[in-house]
Order: structure tokens, then sequence, then C-alpha cells
């Protein structure tokens, strides 16, 4: 799931995870427009889910829609990095594990020339389920 959804009132842990990824897509926000490399975008999420000292899931956090697998971001260094261009269309999901389950933030975004542009609809809060 791209969201959290919590039955009952969310404790501080999963608040602490949420409020990880929900900073670490921001912080991915800053450099994502046309000309950016897929890499260092992954890199300044990775960065900022480090100093909110969450255990860091190994699924990769950024990929682009419409590429064949071997062409997607991963945490492997030896993956082709891509340069982002004018209308790609990219998924930023960062991701944290707590108590073993993985609290992913994912949002799409349109890239444009001096930033992109976010296509996801819902707001980015924590959904408690009464």
């Amino acid at each position: 799931l791209g969201r959290l959804f919590t039955l009952g009132k969310a404790d501080n842990q999963t608040r602490k995870a949420w409020s990880a990824v929900v900073a670490a897509q921001a912080a991915c926000m800053n450099i994502l427009r046309a000309g950016a490399s897929l890499s260092a975008v992954r890199k300044e999420g990775i960065a900022a889910l480090m100093s909110s000292g969450c255990e860091i899931s190994s699924l990769p956090a950024t990929f682009l829609i419409g590429y064949e697998a071997g062409e997607m971001d991963s945490l492997d260094p030896e993956a082709p990095d891509i340069r982002l261009e004018t209308g790609m269309t990219v998924v930023l999901a960062p991701t944290v594990l707590l108590a073993g389950f993985p609290v992913c933030c994912m949002d799409t975004y349109v890239i444009q020339s001096s930033c992109a542009i976010r296509l996801t609809q819902s707001e980015q809060g924590i959904i408690e389920i009464a």
C-alpha cells in the first residue's frame, strides 16, 4: 500500500516511521526535475531515511513507470542510471520497516523542466480507522 492505515490511534513508533517516509519523499522532491539522475533522487531519499533513525527497507524507493524491470532504479550499485526527462512518470516510494512490516509513502509524479508535479490525489497523513 502507498498509504498508512491504522486500526485505532497510531502510536509514537508508527508516527515516527510515517514522518520518516514523508520527509524522505519531500527530500527527493527537492531535486526531482528534468536532468536529475534517478540515482541522485534515490540517494537523497536514503539520506533522509538514514537521519530518521528508522530501519530502512531494502526495496527500491524510486522507479519509472513504463520501463522494464532491468532499467528501474535499485539498490544495486551496478544498476544503470537514468537521467530524468520532461514527461517521464516517476514513483517515489521511500520505505522503512516497523516491527518487520513496511511503511511506505508512495506517490506518482510527472517530470517537468524545473520541478515535478505530484499526480497522487490522496493526502500524506496517517489514516486512523476507529
